[in-house]
């Protein structure tokens, strides 16, 4: 604090204390009264706490324990968490991937991957990392909320796989009688054209929901096709030869 004097904001109300406590584990906690600004006509409290440590620095809320991700189309895991550090500054959360984790014996490798600041005032804003550089096969992430006190709090473990094919492609290319096209999110969708070099649509298919997709491609005179994939606003264009 200043002069040894320490003061907590609690947003929306007018609060005091009028009571405090020396807990076991050396933390303190004030106790008292928060008068909502709009009650001057009828008013009513609302029980204030606040906890500090030994120090006089607030302790920081728990981090949120869910950790949300989603996987991007270039196959980067995007990490959300919610951030609660309040009323403290000079915390941050630690990004944590692990290539293997039991689940039984709850064990794994943690490497650091990224830092993120945390900010006092910020309570409830959603905070996220983004990995460009995952590991083929299994991730597992978490998320670490490491206070300025050096407690820590861990949010749960999310694990996300990867497809080592990160890049649309087909094969054999020329191509007979099958072509397979490899490398698709199986959790989009698209929109599958071939059209031959008069711009003529030869065929058509919607895909959904798989890693790769087999076309049958024998009743295509030989010559050069032009293969179009739309998923979303992604388009892929793609060339091959019927032999």
């Amino acid at each position: 604090g200043t002069n040894g004097v320490v003061t907590t904001a609690i947003p929306n109300y007018y609060a005091y204390a009028n009571s405090i406590s020396l807990q076991p584990d050396g933390k303190i906690v004030a106790a008292g009264n928060a008068l909502p600004p709009d009650s001057e006509q009828q008013p009513y409290y609302n029980l204030a706490l606040a906890r500090y440590n030994n120090n006089g620095t607030p302790i920081a809320k728990k981090i949120q324990k869910l950790l949300k991700w989603w996987r991007n189309r270039n196959n980067s895991i995007t990490l959300n968490w919610q951030n609660t550090a309040t009323g403290s500054t000079g915390g941050y959360y630690r990004v944590q991937r692990a290539a293997a984790y039991n689940t039984v014996q709850t064990t794994g490798t943690w490497v650091n991957i990224g830092r993120v600041s945390s900010t006092a005032g910020t309570n409830s804003k959603t905070q996220s990392f983004t990995d460009n550089n995952p590991l083929p096969g299994t991730n597992y992430y978490r998320v670490q909320q490491v206070n300025p006190s050096g407690n820590i709090e861990t949010t749960n473990i999310v694990a996300v796989t990867i497809n080592e094919e990160t890049t649309i492609s087909v094969s054999p290319n020329p191509v007979q009688d099958m072509l397979y096209i490899k490398g698709l999110d199986a959790s989009a969708s698209y929109s599958l054209q071939v059209s031959n070099r008069q711009g003529n649509i030869v065929a058509r298919a919607t895909i959904k929901n798989v890693s790769s997709y087999k076309l049958n491609a024998e009743h295509l005179p030989k010559g050069v096709y032009y293969l179009k994939l739309v998923s979303g606003s992604n388009t892929t264009n793609l060339k091959f030869v019927k032999e």
